[in-house]
């Protein structure tokens, strides 16, 4: 359940901001939400100098902070290099999203021109359909 469903469920706006930010500790402090996407995901869109990061050697804060890594998906990532070096085949095992994190993570195996995208790009790459097409209104002839 994310915040729009919070809200159309007519509950507190203020409980849904305490809730978000209870969930997401030091990702959503006092900045101003984007109620059309994920928390996470507007963080690491607003600090892209933040990202990517090394899975390999960051610590497990910031892996917190990659869209798509969830809490269980950080700890085992945190817990299972010690043992050798992250891989992408990893992160599939562990069922890390990796349509949204492998903009704002970097392995071996991932290409580099990733990284190098803009914000607005990866937003937009990573919208729903329906999100794109409620953008997108068709005009009328009369």
């Amino acid at each position: 359940m994310d915040f729009r469903d919070l809200a159309a469920e007519g509950k507190d706006m203020d409980a849904c901001f305490d809730r978000i930010a209870q969930r997401y500790k030091g990702i959503v402090s006092d900045l101003e939400l984007d109620m059309d996407i994920d928390p996470k995901l507007a963080y690491a869109l607003r600090h892209p100098y933040l990202f990517p990061i090394d899975l390999n050697t960051a610590d497990y804060e910031m892996i917190l902070r990659v869209p798509g890594i969830g809490v269980r998906s950080a700890k085992l990532i945190v817990h299972n290099r010690r043992f050798g070096r992250i891989t992408l085949a990893h992160l599939k095992k562990m069922r890390v999203a990796l349509n949204r994190a492998k903009y704002f993570i970097t392995t071996k195996e991932l290409p580099l021109q990733l990284a190098g995208l803009s914000p607005s790009l990866i937003r937009r790459k990573l919208q729903s359909p329906e999100q794109i097409r409620q953008q997108y209104v068709q005009l009328s002839l009369f």
